[in-house]
């Protein structure tokens, strides 16, 4: 019940400040998948959890340092995010994420790791592959116009199809892979803002 009525109520703020565009909603899946995107601005993750439809709930893994506060620890908690301490390997959001996925949840994550400008060079991380490819769930692949996203700018989000990698024991060099691979699907779907 929070997380409809702060997702109606985020929605409707987003669609009158930024006049975003969603494409390629018939590509949103079923049950489980790990939902990843782009990510250049601190708004992205709302983006991105607005384009999905509030029955189809995406559970962000967010860095520990957004939990801090007690008061946004409070609201996060209660739009599903869960925290990961980043650098470490972090097996309580591991397992998190997987109990999610095993129930039939949409996990959201950035594959970047943390924000990234469009002329910037940033190495993905392989926690989203691992954790699709160990969890046999799909990847669905979302691009968000780049950029600070200034009042009344446009901004537009395309959801491209959801496709699944199978694999056991794969390698961390496959993993790698599998991450660059998803990158580069994420950012294909760029030239569709401007169809």
């Amino acid at each position: 019940m929070f997380y409809t009525i702060v997702h109606t109520l985020l929605r409707a703020v987003f669609r009158l400040v930024f006049r975003p565009r969603f494409y390629g909603r018939e590509n949103i899946p079923e049950g489980a998948a790990v939902v990843c995107a782009n990510h250049t601005a601190s708004t992205d993750p709302v983006f991105l959890a607005i384009a999905i439809p509030c029955r189809d709930q995406v559970h962000f893994m967010a860095k520990a340092e957004l939990l801090k506060n007690p008061f946004q620890r409070l609201l996060l908690k209660g739009l599903g995010v869960f925290a990961v301490r980043r650098g470490h390997s972090d097996l309580a959001a591991v397992k998190r994420a997987f109990t999610l996925l095993k129930a039939g949840h949409k996990v959201g994550m950035f594959p970047e790791g943390h924000r990234v400008q469009a002329d910037e060079q940033s190495q993905v991380k392989t926690g989203a592959a691992m954790l699709a490819v160990r969890a046999g769930v799909p990847f669905l692949p979302v691009y968000i116009s780049p950029g600070r996203k200034r009042l009344f700018s446009r901004v537009d989000v395309v959801i491209g199809s959801p496709y699944l990698v199978e694999g056991k024991k794969l390698s961390s060099e496959r993993y790698m892979d599998i991450a660059e691979e998803l990158m580069r699907r994420i950012l294909s779907l760029e030239p569709q803002c401007h169809a």
